[in-house]
């Protein structure tokens, strides 16, 4: 198959994950291709064909699990930081998503951290 790239939804992740914090916001199809070195149809096809999930809907997952990340490596940061970190300007739609995603709401996560933190449990 010469000149066609064969993408695995693993590499997908991996280069979503490697992608700097701050500027989730600005992570689009075409930014995500760009990176990949494929078009951005060829992208599209790959989850269209993959009958996972959508493109958008992996990057909103990854877009949230790096929020709750962010929670773990900055204490103190406030659901409304976290959520501008990651390219969500309402919190409370940030908050609907992690609570869909994680399966608890930010603040109740934060709290979980935290708790974790003072038990002196070196796996939190």
């Amino acid at each position: 198959m010469r000149g066609k790239v064969m993408l695995s939804e693993s590499q997908i992740q991996t280069v979503l994950l490697l992608f700097p914090l701050d500027s989730l916001a600005d992570l689009t199809c075409e930014r995500l291709a760009e990176l990949l070195h494929v078009s951005p149809a060829h992208l599209s096809r790959f989850f269209s064909s993959a009958g996972g999930s959508t493109l958008e809907k992996s990057v909103r997952k990854i877009r949230i699990l790096r929020g709750a990340l962010a929670f773990s490596d900055i204490p103190g940061l406030s659901v409304k930081e976290a959520a501008a970190k990651v390219g969500y300007e309402d919190a409370k739609h940030f908050s609907r998503l992690f609570k869909l995603t994680v399966g608890i709401y930010p603040k109740e996560y934060k709290c979980f951290l935290q708790a974790c933190r003072n038990s002196g449990n070196p796996q939190c």
